[in-house]
């Protein structure tokens, strides 16, 4: 599979359409194209539009951090211009596209086109379009996005179309369906498909064999499960759509994070101390004042609000506090008279006489006792008649202390919150001033003041969507384990089938086929690893020259790499080279093309990255030459000089000049001609 073409149209520094024809010459000898051109001129605009082409404008590792409508549109702030091309954008264009052609070196036979239409200045996901024609047949939507994942994967596009300085991290990145698009690569999956079907022949067939009533009972389950099943479907539907709510207003928050800390570092560099000193305390005298006031209305409150409530409660309470005095009176008069005589005259009495000084000691004592307690009168329904003399002098005694003095206490309950307010508003000019002598100037410390209310909104917006995201886990949760209930009640009915009867020979057969499509596709993904593991081993020796320090290298059961020396000692990633890494993934890469027998394009930009010049001499010799049946290498004149762009030029069947006179407007340029041998260096670079 080679491209036969790439257009552009108003896509990153492309402006207008631009074609790249890469129809071979001689396909089997001359398998290199070479896009040169000096730093910002339009090699890396090229990778990242066949990406988009590929894994559109969702995809989080193409938009860096923005949201999905900033990635597209651009943002000022950012100083990112979106993806449309700057200049088409400022002359009322409102379309840009990325089309490619693909098929073996003699026709084409897949064409797919992602188009964005960007009138106005939102973004949505109608926005974008994807069209695939495959043999003549016209494929869009979800239907167009399946036919493109079945040309690559997207968790390999990154193993297809890289650039050589960020190529390692394939060594270590994790991603969950790596392991599933490596099978698909390696012609695995189509043994999970006959699993399946195996699966559900198996299924029918052992229903058969049950009594109609177990069916009709496990039928019945089967659409609870279905409705189940539905609903779990559309919570998955509403928490993807919260979730990507979420992280597009965590990227905001990161944006607008990016922007503060901006003027923070541009601001003018003054000395904030004392101002510190003073925010901080004017923070504690405001918390004390708040506090005091806090702890005065929580009692009072309730009785200045209601001044004549107070007023109708005092002679209700004196005639209350009339009554238990004199019955109190009267009670203490017996008390007095009777107790003494009855505590020290009357039997028993202690085995030592006290002394008649101790027994009026005792006597005036005991009075004084009495003296401080009111005294209960029976239970009543009334709360106030209730309370004894005590309390009830206490509460007389406090309303009319509120009575007297309600004017005084208002105004001093608004004299404190007038000084609250005072002070309020002294922190926030100090915070201002704090921030006008942070940024520089007033105007950026009010740009800042707004960033922080826009991060709070922000922030809260974020907090919902959590609270929403949980809400639907738990329900989804829940719904799962009914699922769970009901599959395991419909084996218990499948399990009372009492003999294997007409299904029983096939069922034995199915049963029989599908363990040994499972061990078969276990043998077959063990030999595919083992094998993509010796190439990988041979091909890094080929292009490691002079150094040993990984002797070996592993692929685990999800393809990862694993580095190990001499001595058969785990080597980490830390400690091996970004050159060596790179070089490795390399090796993989060679490797995958190798085993699973699909050639697919490559293009790599800064092919050369890291890598010192003996090792980049086996790359361009022996790795790109044989890495594809087509292979676009974009880089600079310092990359590919007149040395290397010798070695290779052999191989190279078309080259492209890159042009970018503004910085806005790549225009790519083919050298004329097919022989490159006949071409010098210098007209290679000088057009």
């Amino acid at each position: 599979m080679i491209f036969h073409r790439i257009v552009l149209n108003n896509i990153l520094s492309y402006k207008g359409e631009k074609t790249f024809d890469l129809v071979q010459s001689k396909p089997d000898k001359r398998r290199l194209v070479l896009v040169l051109g000096r730093n910002g001129f339009g090699k890396t605009s090229l990778l990242n539009a066949i990406k988009l082409l590929f894994l559109g404008s969702d995809d989080k590792g193409l938009r860096g951090g923005m949201t999905r409508g900033t990635y597209v549109l651009g943002d000022e702030d950012s100083r990112w211009s979106g993806i449309m091309n700057s200049q088409a954008r400022r002359e009322d264009e409102t379309t840009c596209s990325v089309r490619i052609e693909i098929g073996p070196p003699e026709k084409v036979e897949f064409i797919a086109q992602r188009s964005w239409n960007l009138e106005g200045d939102s973004f949505g996901l109608e926005n974008e379009t994807l069209e695939v024609e495959v043999d003549g047949r016209t494929f869009a939507g979800e239907a167009a996005e399946t036919r493109l994942d079945e040309i690559l994967p997207r968790e390999l596009v990154p193993f297809f179309f890289f650039d050589g300085e960020e190529i390692r991290h394939l060594a270590e990145a994790s991603d969950i369906h790596r392991a599933d698009a490596m099978e698909r690569l390696l012609s695995l999956s189509f043994i999970n498909g006959v699993e399946g079907e195996l699966d559900g022949l198996i299924k029918a067939w052992r229903r058969e064999e049950l009594p109609e009533e177990v069916q009709a009972k496990i039928a019945a389950k089967e659409g609870d499960l279905e409705t189940h099943e539905k609903l779990i479907e559309a919570i998955n539907k509403k928490a993807t759509s919260l979730i990507s709510q979420r992280d597009e207003l965590k990227e905001t928050a990161e944006s607008i994070y990016h922007k503060m800390d901006s003027l923070r570092k541009s601001g003018s560099l003054f000395d904030t101390a004392s101002l510190d000193r003073q925010i901080s305390e004017l923070e504690s005298e405001l918390q004390r004042e708040q506090d005091r006031l806090a702890y005065a209305l929580a009692a009072d409150a309730p009785l200045l609000a209601n001044p004549g409530l107070v007023r109708a409660c005092l002679d209700p309470l004196r005639s209350l506090v009339d009554q238990k005095s004199k019955a109190a009176e009267s009670t203490l008069t017996t008390l007095y008279e009777v107790l003494p005589s009855r505590l020290f005259d009357e039997p028993p009495q202690p085995r030592t006489n006290l002394s008649d000084d101790q027994k009026r000691f005792f006597q005036n004592k005991l009075k004084s006792i009495l003296d401080t307690f009111g005294l209960h009168d029976e239970d009543t329904d009334s709360i106030i008649e209730g309370l004894d003399l005590i309390r009830s002098r206490s509460l007389l005694d406090q309303f009319l202390g509120i009575n007297n003095s309600i004017k005084a206490i208002r105004e001093e309950r608004a004299r404190q919150l007038k000084e609250i307010s005072r002070k309020k508003m002294q922190l926030e000019d100090k915070r201002a001033e704090r921030r006008e002598s942070q940024y520089g100037s007033s105007e950026a410390a009010g740009q800042y003041k707004q960033l922080e209310t826009e991060s709070a909104d922000v922030h809260q917006q974020i907090g919902k969507l959590e609270a929403e995201i949980s809400g639907k886990n738990e329900h989804r949760q829940l719904k799962t384990d009914e699922i769970q209930d009901i599959e395991k009640h419909i084996k218990e009915l499948e399990r009372q089938v009492c003999d294997a009867g007409k299904a029983g020979k096939r069922l034995s057969i199915a049963i029989g086929l599908k363990k040994s499509f499972e061990e078969y596709r276990r043998q077959r993904r063990e030999a595919k690893r083992k094998k993509i593991e010796e190439t990988i081993n041979t091909h890094f020796k080929c292009l490691m020259s002079g150094h040993r320090l990984i002797d070996e290298i592993k692929v685990d059961n999800d393809f990862y790499l694993t580095f190990f020396d001499r001595s058969g000692n785990q080597i980490g990633h830390s400690t091996i080279s970004h050159g060596m890494r790179q070089l490795a993934v390399t090796a993989m890469l060679w490797a995958l093309k190798d085993v699973s027998g699909k050639s697919l394009p490559i293009i790599v930009d800064t092919p050369l990255a890291r890598i010192d010049r003996e090792n980049q001499e086996n790359l361009l010799l022996n790795y790109y030459p044989n890495a594809a049946e087509q292979v676009l290498i974009l880089a600079t004149d310092s990359e590919i000089d007149k040395r290397k762009f010798e070695l290779i030029i052999s191989q190279v069947d078309r080259v492209y000049r890159l042009d970018n006179p503004d910085g806005q407007t790549t225009s790519p340029v083919q050298i004329s001609g097919t022989d490159y041998q006949s071409i010098s260096w210098e007209a290679v670079i000088n057009g």
